[in-house]
């Protein structure tokens, strides 16, 4: 603060004439710092106290290769310097760093550099030195520490020897004595060791460099020499050549040969005659081909290796002639009227392949609708039955000719293609219950192809025939279908059927575990707790069926329709010549003779429909196994499927669930024509597996033993699901069910 000045400013206010006088003092004082550097003073000139000078006055040496730091130091000035070289050079690969005057990295020439640095402070005042840095070479030194093998009589591998350090360029030269380098072998004086070693041994030497200063460096050193290749030898000789045949193909043979220095070529050395026509002689020794001329073969070949050694050797090879022409097929397949005729090519050994084909005998000796092809193929479809006896001639290159007599016998074509399924054959179904069935065929040429050839509206809607033959689906409506299916074979015959199908409306099908009551006296004993009854059709009037469904109950109506009854008020229907053999412990009863559809169908129709104007949920066809009793008639198996199906049939066809009563063979077979299952005793009797496809299918198994107490058969019954229940033989209101 100025004397004589206010300690504080006025507040607000500026000092005009303090601010004046400090701008003075500044401009005086600068003035008076600026004047030692361009002469301007205020006064006489005065020394400068403190001047800028380089103290550093000479550097250390380095070597090359090696890394290399030294700085130059300074004093007085002012701070912030710039170094800079103004005369002279760095040693090559040195830098100065001009913030800091340090001089550093790794020179790579020898000698001295003499140079001039300069420095320069913040006012731009310099100051100057002459230095050198003297560079002396790095050591000579051999870097090559191990040398490759060579081998006896082989050029040995390009190599040279490598230095370091010194002064290049290098002299080289071995120190040791003669005898312990490899004889052969030279060392340049340049570093390279070149030529063929002559013996084999490991050579241990000094090799020694000299640089351009005369500096020397040694390293011991070692050549491994193996011995060379034996002798370049064909092994192969004339008794291990095999003969060959004219016109057969050579057997696969290889010329072999040891010794020199693999791999080999091999040539043949004799003029080309000399080798078997047909033959060739491969680069890599195989002799291959098919022999052309007979003769024995006298030739020269040779072998070379990677080395240009050669071996020449004298080989033989017998060429036999062709042996005669013969035809060797001696017999012929069978054919068949109207089917395609085996491939079949006849054969022949011997002559000059190819051959060429042809029958020799009249026409008429070779099967109509077959032909021999030149190359000896027999084609065609043969037309008529018979044997056909001819004679072949077979002619090879050399116009040899060779003959056989051959024959062929044409067997008749199939039988006529022919549908074997009938209409009655085909199961009832039911609207929205799974249909499953199979077309049959006999003739013509399985296998076949089926297909509807009539409008798609005349077949059951839901169901589908496959080509196979498989009617399968899940019928939509109710109706009966008539329909015409073809079937065609493999050979494109064909053959046509009208058929039809029944569609019943959906019938009551009984749960798995339906309780039920089985009695076949009157009155019925309506009180029994049970959710189906099974009563007689005959015995038991409207008003009971009626009863029974007022409680909520299904009624099942039961007839025999294998046997005739006396007793029942149709009996009259039944001619004599339908009734068998008595029904044995049941008197008035007689077996029926069921093929006779004509006569029986009437009579169970009207029973049936009976059935259904009773107001029945179903019924049980009793005596349904007679092909498997004493019946007094020659029935089969088939029989009774043909007339349980048309029961079947007939039943869904009135909206009445049906039974399968007993006949337990044929479960399989009537499985799906039937809705439930009636038996009796097949616990007693052991028999009661046979059942459980039903149990599978969803479709209720119900069954009575007679014999038996329920602890004998209860629990097996519960165990496969069956409504099972002990009842008295006359089948009265008695029942203990097993659930």
């Amino acid at each position: 603060m100025r004397a004589g000045a206010d300690a504080q400013p006025t507040k607000g206010r500026v000092n005009n004439s303090q601010s004046a006088i400090t701008f003075v003092v500044l401009v005086l004082s600068l003035a008076v710092a600026l004047s030692g550097c361009v002469g301007l003073t205020a006064g006489p000139s005065q020394p400068n106290p403190n001047p800028l000078t380089i103290t550093t006055s000479s550097l250390h040496d380095g070597q090359v290769q090696q890394s290399y730091q030294a700085t130059i130091l300074v004093s007085g000035g002012s701070a912030l310097y710039s170094w800079s070289i103004v005369a002279g050079s760095l040693p090559t690969g040195l830098t100065l760093n001009s913030a800091t005057g340090q001089i550093t990295g790794t020179p790579n020439q020898s000698g001295t550099f003499p140079f001039t640095a300069q420095v320069k402070d913040s006012l731009n005042a310099t100051a100057t030195t002459n230095l050198s840095i003297a560079i002396s070479p790095s050591a000579l030194a051999v870097m090559t520490t191990s040398l490759p093998n060579g081998v006896v009589g082989v050029a040995y591998p390009a190599t040279n020897l490598t230095a370091s350090g010194g002064t290049p360029p290098y002299a080289w030269s071995v120190t040791t004595a003669a005898t312990s380098f490899p004889p052969g072998l030279t060392l340049s004086s340049t570093g390279q060791i070149t030529g063929t070693p002559t013996a084999a041994a490991t050579y241990n030497f000094t090799v020694q460099v000299k640089d351009s200063q005369n500096a020397t460096a040694t390293a011991n050193l070692s050549i491994l020499v193996n011995p060379g290749p034996t002798l370049l030898t064909i092994t192969t000789t004339s008794s291990q050549l095999p003969t060959g045949t004219v016109s057969t193909a050579y057997p696969a043979t290889n010329l072999t040969a040891s010794g020199g220095t693999p791999p080999y070529a091999w040539t043949l050395a004799s003029a080309a005659s000399t080798f078997p026509g047909g033959l060739t002689l491969g680069r890599l020794g195989g002799i291959s081909g098919t022999a052309t001329t007979a003769g024995t073969y006298n030739f020269t070949v040779q072998v070379t290796d990677s080395v240009n050694s050669t071996a020449m050797t004298n080989l033989r090879i017998l060429i036999n002639a062709a042996p005669p022409l013969i035809v060797t097929t001696t017999a012929l397949s069978n054919g068949t009227a109207g089917a395609a005729y085996p491939s079949t090519n006849l054969q022949a050994s011997g002559g000059v392949p190819p051959y060429a084909w042809s029958v020799t005998t009249a026409a008429t000796t070779f099967p109509p609708g077959l032909t021999l092809s030149s190359t000896g193929q027999i084609t065609g479809t043969p037309t008529a039955a018979a044997t056909y006896n001819f004679t072949v001639q077979v002619k090879d290159l050399q116009n040899t000719t060779a003959t056989a007599n051959l024959s062929i016998l044409v067997n008749p074509g199939p039988t006529l293609l022919t549908i074997t399924t009938t209409s009655s054959q085909l199961p009832t179904g039911t609207v929205s219950t799974a249909y499953a069935t199979n077309l049959t065929a006999s003739g013509g040429t399985p296998p076949y192809a089926w297909s509807v050839t009539t409008a798609a509206t005349t077949f059951p809607p839901g169901l589908i025939l496959s080509g196979a033959g498989q009617i399968t689906g899940t019928a939509a409506a109710a109706a009966t279908f008539n329909f015409t299916v073809q079937v065609k074979d493999s050979l494109n015959a064909t053959a046509s059927a009208s058929l039809s199908i029944t569609i019943n409306q959906t019938v009551w099908q009984p749960a798995l575990n339906t309780s039920w009551q089985w009695q076949l006296t009157t009155p019925v004993d309506q009180t029994v707790n049970a959710q189906m009854y099974d009563i007689d059709m005959f015995d038991n009037d409207v008003s009971v069926v009626a009863s029974l469904h007022a409680q909520g109950r299904k009624v099942i109506c039961y007839i025999s329709a294998g046997t005739f009854e006396n007793w029942r008020p149709d009996a009259a229907s039944f001619p004599a010549v339908v009734k068998g053999n008595a029904v044995s412990g049941w008197p008035g009863e007689n077996w029926l003779d069921i093929r006779r559809l004509d006569i029986l169908g009437p009579i169970m129709t009207a029973r049936l429909d009976l059935c259904q104007t009773k107001g029945f949920d179903g019924v049980e066809p009793d005596n349904i196994d007679g092909y498997t009793n004493g019946t007094g008639f020659p029935l089969t198996a088939q029989d009774q499927i043909n007339y349980n199906t048309f029961l079947a049939n007939q039943a869904h066809a009135r909206g009445l669930s049906v039974a399968l009563k007993n006949d337990l063979d044929q479960v399989q077979a009537l499985l799906p024509y039937f809705d439930w299952a009636l038996n009796e005793q097949c616990f007693q009797y052991n028999e009661c597996n046979t059942l459980v496809p039903f149990i599978t299918a969803g479709k209720a198994v119900f069954e009575v033993e007679y014999s038996l107490s329920t602890s004998q058969f209860c629990p097996q019954a519960n165990a496969l699901n069956f409504n099972a229940m002990q009842k008295d033989l006359n089948l009265d209101a008695f029942r203990i069910p097993c659930r």
